[in-house]
Parts: C-alpha cells; structure tokens; sequence
C-alpha cells in the first residue's frame, strides 16, 4: 500500500456511479486531553497538542476531501472547525466503553456525531455497559467501527470478547496506522465472520446479532494520529451512494457512504516514527520550520516534567526515580 492520498487510487466499474471521498477517519487534536498512558496522568501532558486548524489544513494538504476527527470521549476538537465555518468536516469522537462482566475496554469510532448525541452518551450512561451501547447504535443508525479490534486496550481482551463484538457492532477499523501489525489479523478475522460463522457465535453466546448476518461489514482505516505526524497517511475511500446524501454535502455523502460499508481501506499500514509519535505525545507540535532533535525534546520534557512535579502536592503522587534524576539535570 501506498503512504499518500496522491497516489493512482484504482477504481471498479461498480465504484465508477459514486464519488469517491477520501478521509482519514481517526485523528486525534489536543481536545484529546488525558495522557495516552494512565500511568502518566501524574504529568498533566495530555494526549495530544495539535490544534485542529493544523489538523485541518494538514489533511487537505494531504488529498483528504473530508476531514474528521475522533478525539476520546469528546467532539469539542472537531466542533471547534464547525464553529469556525470550515467546510467539509466530518464530526466524530472515539468513545470509550467496557464490557460490564469484566471490565474489558474497547474504543468505538463514532461519525456524524451531533453535540446532542454527545450529551445523550453520558445521560443514558452508555459507557459502562457495551451491550446497551450497541444496542443504541443501531436504534439511532450512527455509522460506527469497533477502533482497533485486536489491540488489547486495558489488557483483558480475548476471544469471547472478539466473538460478542463481531454480533453486536457493524464496522471494525482493520488498518490503523499507529498498529500496522494488525491490519492482515483484523483483515482474516473479519474474513472469517460468515453468515453461516455469526450464526454459530449467535448460539454459542445466546447473543442475537444485532446486524443482519448478509449484510457487508463496515471496513475502515485511519492513521490514528496524535501529533501531526501521520495525518492523511492512513484513509477510507467512501463510494459516496448515488441516492443518499445531496453532492455539495461531503461529509454526510461520507457518513451515507460508512452506513452502506461502501468503503475501501488504503494507505500506509504503520509508520517507522511510530516511537517518535508515541514520545511526541507528551510535548506540543513543532513550530513550522524547527527541528528538535531527540536530545533536545528529552530536555524539553524534562522540564515539562519538572514543573508538573512542582505542582504536585501530595506526597503519594510522586515520580519515578529514574525520571526524578533526570529532572534533576535539566
């Protein structure tokens, strides 16, 4: 797979009716606030430090008709575009549920996310138990993708957590570009889910599906970017249906397209920066034009970290040692 949208993007005579979009459908701002690492909340760094503007132009530079972004358990990144009357913008959040018998977290892809709907997740209590959460999913129709199926989130995924999620959700992100090793397994496992299969998780489980078994599974693909690195890099092509949303409307032609699963993954499947996003998490973008060496955001950090240390007071929230020396010579 190519790593831009510039690439020749080979089309069907089925395809040839629709407008293809391309959009890079998980992308994260600084509106993603927490740390990327629970064990770093002591810092205060959020999970990002890119501004949505520059998400913006940045995906458009890079070829993207649509921009959407996902931050966790927010829109506040994407409204922010709305507001400021940017065009062609795809509102989404990344949501955070688990299942109720164990706990085990899963992140759910949201698109076409309205402030109300937003709301309506935390009044209805949605995140803390999936089977309702997909339950109402399908009952308002939101086009959705379970967000890296196979990337244990808090280490409890298995199996029979696979199997519940294959009955109750219609899409599934298979190529993430912060994941690359698993686009080919989530590709075989959605390979896998049959209507003849479905129907025998159905009745190992005693779980209806919630989609009809003969209907295409939703398949999409993002960079899951963090830090203005791999924006646009990672895309879905969305044949925009012929009879759905009106042309002039590009975001809702792509969200008609997500309810279809009129879609083709494309782009890059991971990113040999990837260390470098995860460790840019913690500092703000780079101002156009500089370049910090490794060295140099080692120091920036140090002393990110150091005022965060400052600011603690309670004796019990304290830092590593090994990341205390380092403060120590900052």
């Amino acid at each position: 797979m190519g790593s831009t949208r510039n690439e020749i993007l080979p089309t069907t005579s089925s395809d040839q009716a629709h407008a293809p979009l391309c959009v890079d459908l998980h992308v994260h701002t600084h509106a993603s606030a927490k740390p990327v690492f629970p064990s770093l909340a002591w810092t205060g760094c959020p999970e990002s430090y890119a501004q949505p503007e520059r998400v913006y132009e940045l995906a458009r530079r890079r070829g993207m008709d649509v921009v959407a972004i996902t931050d966790h358990d927010t829109i506040d990144g994407a409204m922010a575009l709305v507001d400021s009357g940017y065009p062609d913008v795809l509102v989404g959040e990344e949501v955070s549920v688990c299942f109720p018998e164990d706990g085990c977290a899963v992140h759910a892809l949201l698109w076409g996310v309205t402030p109300e709907i937003h709301e309506e997740i935390d009044l209805l209590d949605l995140r803390s138990d999936i089977y309702t959460f997909a339950a109402w999913l399908k009952q308002t129709a939101i086009p959705h993708a379970v967000a890296h199926p196979l990337h244990a989130q808090n280490g409890r995924l298995t199996v029979w957590h696979l199997e519940r999620l294959a009955l109750l959700f219609h899409g599934f992100e298979t190529l993430n570009g912060a994941h690359g090793a698993l686009y080919a397994p989530s590709e075989r496992f959605l390979d896998t889910l049959t209507p003849r299969t479905l129907e025998i998780l159905a009745r190992r489980h005693a779980l209806a599906p919630l989609y009809d078994v003969k209907t295409p599974l939703l398949r999409t693909a993002g960079s899951d970017d963090h830090s203005l690195l791999n924006v646009g890099r990672t895309w879905t092509r969305c044949c925009a249906p012929s009879g759905g949303a009106h042309a002039s409307d590009r975001a809702s032609a792509v969200a008609e397209a997500l309810r279809e699963a009129r879609t083709h993954v494309k782009g890059a499947e991971g990113y040999p920066t990837r260390s470098r996003t995860r460790f840019s998490l913690s500092l703000p973008s780079t101002p156009p034009g500089m370049r910090l060496s490794c060295a140099s955001r080692l120091r920036v950090f140090s002393r990110r970290v150091c005022a965060a240390l400052r600011a603690q007071s309670s004796p019990r929230r304290r830092a590593p040692p090994w990341l205390l020396m380092r403060c120590a010579h900052a």
